[in-house]
């Protein structure tokens, strides 16, 4: 009987997206949009809402800094706060409703997503096979720049602004030894999964890092103890 109502709640999920959910990577029992797969990793308590202190805890996991941080839960909130609420008053906590996320869509951008929050996987392809010069495999920020003129619409000075800011969010995110942001690590923004990975590296790392650093107090502790 479980397994018979899991089954019904995952065929229900599927219909409510129309046949374009897929797994949400922070519970494989839940079918999401790619929008909102997009944003799962910021939602640490899985209540599709995202509150400035999840945005900010998720920025200091992946390794930022207190102050980057700070700035880029000022802006993500401030920004997707508004056209996510369900309603017309705004939210005074600034925080972000998850299944209304596909609502903060806006213009001049790749259209990669639709309007309803799906992805399109031929523009997401046609940005690299129009804009990759020389065929590296990614975009550096040339490339970009000219893909953000080429994109931008009439008066849409929202839309240019948001844009411009997503491409410099998409390279520090990743922030590419060579300069280039390579295609299926852009991919990873898009549905979400590289924050996970990456977040977990950087766990990884730290604890190595501690682990050899208790490793190596006794060391000189003795070594002093030698000295004296």
């Amino acid at each position: 009987m479980a397994l018979l109502r899991t089954a019904t709640q995952l065929n229900t999920s599927i219909k409510r997206y129309d046949g374009c959910g897929i797994p949400c990577i922070a519970n494989p029992l839940i079918f999401v949009q790619v929008i909102q797969q997009h944003v799962a990793y910021w939602d640490r308590d899985h209540d599709n809402i995202i509150w400035p202190q999840d945005t900010y805890i998720g920025c200091r996991d992946y390794g930022w800094g207190i102050f980057l941080s700070l700035i880029a839960t000022i802006f993500i909130n401030f920004g997707l706060s508004y056209p996510t609420v369900p309603g017309i008053i705004p939210d005074p906590l600034f925080r972000i409703y998850v299944d209304r996320l596909y609502k903060a869509k806006h213009g001049s951008d790749s259209m990669t997503y639709d309007n309803q929050g799906r992805f399109r996987p031929q523009q997401f392809e046609d940005i690299f096979a129009k804009y990759d010069r020389g065929h590296k495999g990614g975009l550096d920020m040339g490339d970009v720049w000219i893909f953000w003129n080429e994109q931008r619409m009439v008066f849409d000075f929202f839309g240019w602004t948001a844009c411009a800011l997503e491409w410099i969010a998409t390279y520090l995110l990743l922030w590419p030894s060579d300069g280039i942001m390579k295609k299926e690590e852009v991919r990873g923004i898009y549905d979400g999964s590289i924050f996970f990975k990456r977040a977990e590296e950087i766990k990884r790392n730290r604890a190595q890092a501690a682990h050899k650093k208790h490793e190596t107090s006794p060391g000189l502790v003795a070594k002093a103890k030698k000295l004296l």
